[in-house]
């Protein structure tokens, strides 16, 4: 992958959830189906970092363990 990262909006999307200053993130897994979870940031670039390593973990097949170790 380049230095650049992905392209914007290509595999995911940032967004405000509601008044909220925190940014979501929203995007598809191997199976198709979308996800949706919060950065934990309100900081754009950090949350832009966050779901480029989602989208960089559900591409090495490793997303799934890290989704299920994640507290909800």
């Amino acid at each position: 992958m380049s230095k650049m990262g992905r392209p914007r909006n290509s595999a995911g999307v940032l967004y405000h959830r509601g008044r909220s200053d925190l940014w979501w993130v929203r995007y598809r897994s191997n199976d198709g189906g979308i996800t949706k979870e919060s950065t934990g940031t309100t900081n754009r670039e950090e949350a832009e970092r966050f779901l480029r390593d989602r989208l960089d973990a559900r591409d090495e097949g490793k997303l799934s363990a890290i989704l299920a170790g994640k507290k909800i």
